[in-house]
């Protein structure tokens, strides 16, 4: 994870950044913090895990920074070509 971190300092997002399969939101938790302007979107299979995503961002003060939607990774819920 802290890696990741590292990485994520050295570039600055001015589109969006979609973490698939983002159970309970914890990548996306840390991209919010270092990418302030990205979009973000979390997708996951699981309703529950959508829940408990949107449940952490909420308690983290980040409640709307993040959208999430419920799909699978080999069908993923957006239009082509975005």
């Amino acid at each position: 994870m802290r890696n990741y971190v590292w990485k994520l300092r050295k570039f600055s997002v001015e589109g969006s950044i979609t973490d698939i399969g983002s159970g309970p939101g914890t990548l996306l938790a840390i991209t919010a913090k270092e990418q302030p302007t990205a979009k973000l979107i979390g997708v996951d299979i699981s309703k529950e895990m959508i829940v408990g995503a949107k449940a952490n961002f909420d308690s983290l003060g980040l409640g709307k920074r993040a959208e999430f939607k419920e799909g699978p990774a080999d069908h993923l819920p957006f239009e082509d070509r975005t």
